[in-house]
C-alpha cells in the first residue's frame, strides 16, 4: 500500500494532479500525456467549490502546457451509490488517473479495485478510500490543528464548549475513531 501523508494540504486537488502525473511519468515517457478524471463525492460547500475551481485552473494550464491530454470532473451529492455510478462511468471512459474525493472510507473500495485492475491509477485525497491499490494523500485530521485548539483552550481558561467541524458527514475526516496517518 502506498501512503503519502501531509500536515496541512491547502491545494489538495492540485497536489493530487501533480502526484498523478508524477506516478505516470516513467511509464508514459514516450506516450501521449495522461487523461485525468476527478470523482468528487460532494459539491455542496465552499471548500469543495474552491477545490474543484483550483483543480480546473491547474488542469487547464497543464493541458495548455501539454502535461495532460484532457480532464473531466464529476461532482456528486455525497451518496455512495451516486459515486459508484460516477466511478463506473469513469472506468468506461478509460482515464489514466482518477483523483477520488470519496463519499466513504470503505464503501467505494470495490469499484476502486476495479479501476486499478484495468490499469487506472487511483489517487484518493481529502476524504480518502481505504482500497489497498489506491495511492492515498491523507493527513492527520486529529492532530493537524492541535496547536491552535490548545491555544483556544488556554484562552478559554480550559472551560467552555468548542464546535469541531470534521468534514462531510460519513467521510473519512468525519470518522473520529479513524486512526490518522502520521
Amino acid at each position: 500500500m502506498r501512503m503519502i501523508s501531509f500536515g496541512a494540504l491547502t491545494r489538495t486537488a492540485s497536489v493530487a494532479a501533480v502526484l498523478a502525473m508524477a506516478l505516470l511519468a516513467p511509464s508514459a515517457a514516450a506516450a501521449k500525456p495522461p487523461f485525468i478524471a476527478v470523482s468528487n463525492a460532494y459539491y455542496g460547500n465552499n471548500w469543495r467549490h474552491q477545490m474543484i475551481d483550483t483543480f480546473r485552473k491547474t488542469a487547464d494550464q497543464a493541458k495548455k502546457d501539454g502535461l495532460i491530454s484532457d480532464y473531466i470532473v464529476l461532482n456528486g451529492d455525497n451518496s455512495v451509490s451516486a459515486q459508484i455510478s460516477q466511478m463506473i462511468d469513469l472506468i468506461l471512459r478509460k482515464p489514466d488517473v482518477i483523483l477520488l474525493d470519496a463519499a466513504s472510507l470503505t464503501a467505494l473500495n470495490g469499484v476502486v479495485q476495479k479501476a486499478c485492475a484495468v490499469g487506472i491509477v487511483v489517487v484518493t485525497f481529502d476524504s480518502i478510500s481505504s482500497a489497498p491499490c489506491a495511492t492515498k494523500i491523507d493527513w492527520d485530521f486529529v492532530n493537524w490543528q492541535r496547536p491552535l485548539t490548545d491555544g483556544i483552550a488556554r484562552l478559554m481558561g480550559g472551560k467552555g464548549n468548542v464546535i469541531i467541524v470534521r468534514g462531510v458527514r460519513g467521510s473519512a475526516p468525519d470518522r473520529i475513531d479513524r486512526k490518522s496517518v502520521v
